[in-house]
């Protein structure tokens, strides 16, 4: 399984990375997101296609909540306008995103 190689979000890239299994345990996570090292990194040894999915995309969400300055305490409806179009334009931007979720729902 080829996770892609960045996450447009926004105007900023995000490189993703196959997060070592033993770094991964050791925090007890299977995904982090760093805006300080723009870098999204997620566990892929040993997981179903589907598993490495949904937490690529829950990464995505963190990348989106830092890209458009979403704080605790914003209501429903401002995470919604934040949150609709930043994954248009990742959906846009990101044909090798859109790729690996084709390939990771077929199985």
């Amino acid at each position: 399984m080829k996770l892609p190689a960045k996450i447009k979000v926004g105007g900023l890239d995000f490189r993703v990375e196959a997060w070592a299994q033993p770094s991964a345990r050791g925090s007890q996570r299977f995904g982090e997101f760093s805006a300080a090292e723009e870098l999204i990194r997620v566990q892929v040894a040993d997981r179903s296609p589907m598993f490495v999915l949904e937490v690529l995309l829950h990464e995505i969400v963190h990348a989106i909540w830092w890209v458009g300055g979403l704080r605790n305490g914003d209501d429903e409806e401002r995470c919604a306008q934040v949150m609709g179009p930043a994954w248009a334009q990742i959906f846009r931007d990101n044909p090798e995103l859109v790729a690996f979720i084709q390939d990771s729902v077929r199985g």
